[in-house]
C-alpha cells in the first residue's frame, strides 16, 4: 500500500497529500466523491462515489488531483504539514474522532502550494491501519502512526 503513495510523492515533488480512500471535489455547490472504494457518508454530497477516471503515469494505477483527501489512510510529506502548521486538533475535542481534520488540511496544503491527491490504497476498512503517514523528503521512508506521536505538530 504505501510503495505506491511514496512513488506518486516521488513523481510530484508538489503532492503535498494523498489520500489512499476518497478524494472530493465541488462544482456549482455540489460535491463529488472520487475513489476505487465506496463510502456510505451522507454529508451534502449527491450520488455514489465515482470511480477515480485517471491513471498515474507514475504507477499505472488510479490516481487523481482533488481539493479534500479523505483520512484513513492519508500520506503527508513532512514538509507540507510543517509548513502549514500541522493537524488542528482544536477541531474537536479530546476522546473525540478527528472529524475534519483531513479536509481542513487539505485546504491549508493546496491554498499553501501542495497539491493534493486521492489513489487507490487497496486496503480494506475496518481493520487497524495506521491512519497517517508522513513521507519523509530524505529518505522518502513512509512512517507509519499518527502524525503527533511523530512529533511533527505544532
Amino acid at each position: 500500500m504505501g510503495h505506491r503513495g511514496v512513488e506518486l510523492f516521488d513523481a510530484d515533488p508538489k503532492l503535498g497529500v494523498l489520500s489512499g480512500f476518497i478524494g472530493q471535489l465541488w462544482g456549482g455547490g455540489v460535491g463529488y466523491e472520487f475513489g476505487e472504494q465506496t463510502s456510505s457518508h451522507g454529508g451534502t454530497r449527491k450520488g455514489p462515489t465515482r470511480r477515480i477516471p485517471f491513471l498515474s503515469k507514475r504507477t499505472y494505477k488510479p490516481f487523481m488531483y482533488v481539493e479534500c483527501g479523505w483520512i484513513a489512510p492519508l500520506f503527508i510529506r513532512a514538509r507540507a504539514l510543517r509548513r502549514v502548521g500541522g493537524l488542528d486538533v482544536g477541531l474537536f475535542k479530546k476522546g473525540e474522532p478527528g472529524v475534519w481534520q483531513d479536509c481542513v488540511l487539505s485546504y491549508a496544503a493546496w491554498t499553501a502550494g501542495w497539491r493534493v491527491g486521492v489513489f487507490n490504497a487497496e486496503f480494506q476498512r475496518g481493520g487497524w491501519w495506521p491512519w497517517i503517514s508522513l513521507v519523509e523528503e530524505e529518505n522518502q521512508d513512509a512512517r507509519g502512526g499518527m502524525a503527533e506521536s511523530e512529533g511533527c505538530c505544532g
